[in-house]
C-alpha cells in the first residue's frame, strides 16, 4: 500500500513539473515494494523511474532500470508492464540514436499492447512516428501520430496526446504551418506536465519554419527556463539551438550551438550533435568548413537521416540547416511528395490545382518517358466527358510550370517537354530523390559483382541511406505508382541485403541487424532477412531478441502457408 501510495504521489508530481518530488517519492515506492516483496509493483516503479530518467537525459541510467523491469515483466508474464517497458526502452535507445533498435522496441510494445487493447499503444505509436520523422519519412510517421491521438483523447490521456500533437505539428509544418501552429498550440494546453519544454520547443520550430524569428525566440527562452528547472538537459540544449538557427543571423549565435552541442554530446544523444556540427560548418566558408561538412553529413546518414532530402523534413534543426543548401528544383517521392524551389517548400496553398500535383506525381512516375497525353486524360478524369479535357490537361501543365518556374527564369520546355501527343519531365533540370536513389544503387551493386566490396561499400551505404521509404506513400492504391514502388523497393532490398550480408561477413553483427531490420520494415516475409536477423541477433548475444523475431519470422510463414525452417545458429550467414 505504501509503494502504490508514493508511485501515485511521484505521478502526481509529474504532472506538476515537480522533478525532486518524482524522484523522491519513487526512490520510497521502489523501496517499499522490494520490502513487501510486490513484483508488479517493482516493475511498474522501475518503468516509470527509467521514464524519469530518460526524461532527464540519463539514458545509460534508464536503460538499466528498463532492463530489470523487461527481465521481470517477462518472467512474470506483466504484459501492461511489459508493453510500457519496451516503449520506454525504445525511446532510451532512439534518444541514443540507435533508431533500428528503437524502432524494433516500439514495434514489440505495439504488438503487446495490442494483443489485450491496451491504450498506451499510443505511446509506442508515437515513438515509431519519432523515427520516421527523424528520417525524413513524413507520410508514415504522419499516420502513427494520428492514429496516437485518437487513441489518446479517446482515453482522456495527456500523457500520450501532447507528444504525439507536438509530433504532428512537426510534420505538417513544412506544407500546413497554420495547422501546425493549432497542433503545437493543443500540445501545449495540455498542461504543465514532463512534456511541457518539449511542446514549446515545437511550437518554436514551427513558428521559426513560418518565419517567425521573434515568436521562435520567446517560446525557445520559456522552454529553456523550463528545462532548467526540471533537469531536462536535453531540452535545454534544444532551446539553445532554436535560438541560434531561428535568429536573422545564426552565425552570430554559434555559442549557443556550441553549447547545445556540448550538452548532447555528454548526455550520448550523437545525432543531435552531429546536427549541430553540421549547422556550424555550414555558417562557416572555406575548405575545412566543407571537410567538416562533409564527415557531419556522413555520420547523419549512418543514423538512417536523408542530409539532402530537400522540403520533405519535419520542424527542427534539419529543416533549418537545410535551408542554407538551395538549388533550383528538388522533388522527393520517397517516403512522401514535396517540391523544394529555390531552398523553400512549395506549400499547398501555392498549388492551384489538385490535379496538377497530381500530374507532376505521374509524370515522375514514368522516368523522363514521355506520357501519351490520352493516359493522362484518362488517369486525372476517369469519369468526365472527353469534351474540354485537353484544355484541362495544358492549364495543368501550365500551374506545374508555374509552380516551379514562378518567375519565369527558364524556357517554357525547360522542366516540363508538351507536345501534341505526349507530356513529360525533363530530369536533367531537377532534382529527384528517386533518380538519385536508382542511379546510386545501380552502380553500387554492379561495382560489388565486378570488384571487391571496399569498392562498393560508400557507393551503397550512400545509396541505402538516400532510400527514404516507399514511392510516392500517398498514393498506395494508384495503379500507375506501383511499377516504380515495386522496383525501389526491391533495390532497397538488395542494396540492404548486401550491407548486411557485408557486416555479418566482417562480424559485425549489430550493423547487419540495423539494415535487416529496415528490410523486414517494408516486407516482413522475407524469409531470407528473417533467418539472417535471427542468425546476428544470436550472433550478437540477444537471444531473447532473436527468438522473439524468430516467432515472428513464423508466424508471417504461417499466413503464407509456408513451413518455416527451425530455428537457425548464428554459425553461418544467408
Amino acid at each position: 500500500a505504501l509503494a502504490a501510495t508514493h508511485t501515485v504521489l511521484a505521478m502526481l508530481a509529474a504532472l506538476d513539473g515537480d522533478r525532486r518530488a518524482n524522484d523522491a517519492h519513487y526512490l520510497l515506492a521502489l523501496r517499499a515494494a522490494e520490502e513487501a516483496p510486490d513484483v508488479l509493483q517493482v516493475v511498474r516503479i522501475r518503468t516509470n523511474r527509467a521514464s524519469h530518467f530518460i526524461e532527464e537525459g540519463a539514458y545509460e541510467e534508464g536503460l538499466r532500470e528498463l532492463e530489470v523491469a523487461i527481465r521481470l515483466a517477462e518472467l512474470t508474464s506483466f504484459t501492461t508492464f511489459l508493453a510500457l517497458s519496451l516503449s520506454n526502452r525504445g525511446e532510451a535507445r532512439l534518444r541514443l540514436g540507435r533508431l533500428d533498435e528503437a524502432l524494433s522496441d516500439f514495434e514489440a510494445s505495439r504488438l503487446k499492447s495490442l494483443e489485450i487493447g491496451l491504450d498506451v499503444v499510443a505511446y509506442a505509436l508515437t515513438g515509431i512516428g519519432d523515427i520516421h520523422r527523424i528520417r525524413g519519412n513524413l507520410a508514415q510517421a504522419r499516420a502513427e501520430y494520428e492514429e496516437a491521438i485518437s487513441i489518446s483523447e479517446a482515453a482522456g490521456d495527456v500523457q500520450g496526446l501532447a507528444p504525439a500533437l507536438s509530433g504532428l505539428a512537426r510534420v505538417v509544418a513544412g506544407e500546413d504551418p497554420e495547422g501546425a501552429k493549432l497542433l503545437a498550440d493543443r500540445a501545449i494546453a495540455c498542461g504543465n506536465g514532463l512534456f511541457y519544454a518539449s511542446a514549446l520547443l515545437t511550437a518554436g520550430w514551427v513558428a521559426a519554419m513560418a518565419g517567425d524569428g521573434r515568436r521562435a525566440g520567446e517560446l525557445a527562452a520559456t522552454a529553456e527556463s523550463v528545462a532548467q528547472s526540471r533537469r531536462d538537459r536535453s531540452g535545454l540544449a534544444e532551446s539553445l539551438a532554436l535560438v541560434a538557427l531561428s535568429a536573422d543571423e545564426p552565425r552570430h549565435h554559434a555559442d549557443r550551438l556550441l553549447e547545445a552541442g556540448s550538452i548532447w554530446r555528454e548526455i550520448g544523444d550523437l545525432l543531435n550533435h552531429a546536427l549541430v556540427r553540421l549547422a556550424l560548418a555550414r555558417m562557416e566558408p572555406g575548405p575545412a568548413a566543407v571537410l567538416q561538412r562533409r564527415e557531419a553529413e556522413r555520420q547523419l546518414e549512418a543514423y538512417g537521416l536523408r542530409v539532402h532530402q530537400g522540403g520533405n523534413v519535419a520542424a527542427g534543426m534539419l529543416a533549418m540547416v537545410s535551408r542554407a543548401d538551395p538549388r533550383a528544383v528538388r522533388i522527393q517521392v520517397l517516403g512522401g511528395f514535396s517540391v523544394v524551389r529555390q531552398g523553400q517548400l512549395v506549400r499547398l496553398s501555392d498549388w492551384q490545382s489538385k490535379r496538377a500535383r497530381e500530374l507532376l506525381k505521374m509524370l515522375i512516375a514514368r522516368r523522363g518517358h514521355p506520357v501519351p497525353r490520352t493516359v493522362l486524360i484518362e488517369a486525372l478524369w476517369p469519369d468526365d466527358n472527353a469534351d474540354g479535357l485537353n484544355n484541362r490537361l495544358s492549364v495543368a501543365l501550365t500551374t506545374i510550370r508555374s509552380v516551379l518556374d514562378p518567375t519565369h527564369r527558364f524556357a517554357t520546355e525547360h522542366f516540363i517537354k508538351a507536345d501534341k501527343d505526349a507530356v513529360g519531365v525533363n530530369l536533367d533540370s531537377m532534382d529527384v530523390d528517386l533518380e538519385r536513389f536508382l542511379a546510386s544503387a545501380a552502380e553500387g551493386l554492379a561495382r560489388l559483382r565486378e570488384t571487391d566490396a571496399s569498392d562498393a561499400l560508400p557507393i551503397l551505404e550512400a545509396a541505402e541511406v538516400a532510400y527514404g521509404g516507399e514511392f510516392l506513400e500517398e498514393n498506395l492504391y494508384d495503379d500507375w505508382a506501383t511499377p516504380v514502388r515495386e522496383e525501389a523497393r526491391a533495390t532497397y532490398s538488395s542494396v540492404a541485403r548486401a550491407l548486411a550480408q557485408h557486416a555479418a561477413d566482417r562480424s559485425e553483427p549489430d550493423v547487419a541487424v540495423r539494415y535487416l531490420l529496415r528490410i523486414l520494415e517494408i516486407d516482413r516475409f522475407d524469409e531470407d532477412a528473417n533467418l539472417l536477423l535471427v542468425r546476428a541477433l544470436s550472433a550478437a548475444g540477444r537471444h531473447g531478441e532473436a527468438h522473439r523475431h524468430y516467432l515472428n519470422y513464423r508466424r508471417a510463414m504461417d499466413e503464407l502457408g509456408v513451413e518455416p525452417v527451425p530455428f537457425p545458429g548464428a554459425r553461418r550467414s544467408a
